[in-house]
Formats: C-alpha cells, structure tokens, sequence
C-alpha cells in the first residue's frame, strides 16, 4: 500500500477509534472535559492529544466503565495476570475475539510458523488471556494445536511425541530457527538450560 494510502487509513481508523470510545462513560467524560471528539481529529499527529490512560483507569472503572457496545453483545471476560496489582479486567465482543485471532495469526507467521507445523501450547488457558489468544492463531494458520497449557510438562511428556529431547533435537537440526517458545514452561524447561539460558 502507497504511503499516503496507509496514512488517509491511519488517520480515518483514528477518528474512528476516538468517535467509538468516545461512547463509553470513561472516555466520553474524559473527551468532554478536554474538549475533543473525533472532529478534531485533523492528522496523525493529533493521536498526542489522547490522554494517556493508565493501569489505575483500568481498575477503578471496572467492570462497565470502557464499554463501548451494550452487555448484550459480550461474550467473553478476561484479565491480566495482576503481577503489578490488582488485575485488570477486559471484555469482548465476538469481533473482537476474530481481530485478535487474526492479529495474532499474523504475528506468529512473521515468526515462521506455517500449516505443516505442530504447536504445543504450553501458556495458561484462563482468565489470563495468553494461551487462548496463541491457540487461536496457531489453529487459523492450520498448524496443530495441542493445548497442554500451563504447569502440565509432565502429562507433555505421556501424551504427546513433543518432548523435551525432542524439543532440543529439533533445534539443534534448526540451527536455532524454531519458533515461539514461551511461557513458564519455557522459562524452567531443560531446553533452555541445556541452551546455557537463565
């Protein structure tokens, strides 16, 4: 896409995203009290005149107070892990769920990963929203999913072919170009011990 082109989308995608939140009770007292709205909007380098919102705006205005779209079209509720306080709450809507599905799917194309790979997916399927968020994406890719999540690289190690032997085996083969290891697991497997990471 020409510059300009991405630039025109940028900035109608901006004004968009301004008119939108501007619908919800956070954002459409903090707009009023600094007088934007989406007419405003002139440039891209008008996104300086959002204000910042910060983790304590995510708490205090739970649950409904960023919600942009009736109840009624909420399908989901997640949170952050809350390592830095009290968890942050968020809801979804189904296209919200299909954007991020495809978000995601893009990025771990970027990453390499194709149809003809298998994906363990070894992040917490809960609240937290990492694991469902990569399976979905590794799934709309067509690569096959197995969901062990979190904790269960012992059951790993029964149910599926996908050790960790078989993990540094294929690395090594690889030349270091697997993809996508992650999460706790990650962080406390032989692999990456075996690699001389800490």
């Amino acid at each position: 896409m020409p510059g300009d082109r991405l630039e025109e989308l940028q900035l109608a995608r901006l004004k968009k995203s301004v008119e939108k939140a501007s619908t919800s009770v956070f954002y459409g007292e903090l707009f009023k009290k600094t007088g934007l709205d989406s007419n405003g909007i002139k440039s891209l380098e008008d996104i300086r005149k959002i204000p910042l919102t910060t983790k304590d705006d995510l708490r205090e205005h739970w649950p409904y107070g960023f919600l942009a779209v009736s109840k009624d079209k909420l399908v989901r509720m997640h949170s952050s892990s809350g390592t830095t306080g009290r968890a942050t709450v968020i809801f979804h809507t189904i296209d919200d769920i299909k954007e991020w599905t495809n978000i995601v799917a893009r990025s771990m194309y970027m990453t390499g990963m194709r149809r003809s790979d298998v994906f363990q997916n070894m992040m917490t399927y809960a609240l937290f929203t990492g694991g469902l968020g990569f399976h979905y994406g590794a799934e709309r890719l067509g690569a096959l999913v197995i969901p062990i999540g979190a904790g269960r690289q012992y059951t790993s190690s029964r149910v599926t072919p996908f050790t960790c032997p078989q993990f540094l085996k294929r690395w090594r083969l690889t030349r270091g170009t697997t993809r996508s290891f992650g999460s706790l697991f990650w962080a406390r497997s032989p692999i990456r011990k075996k690699q001389g990471k800490r």
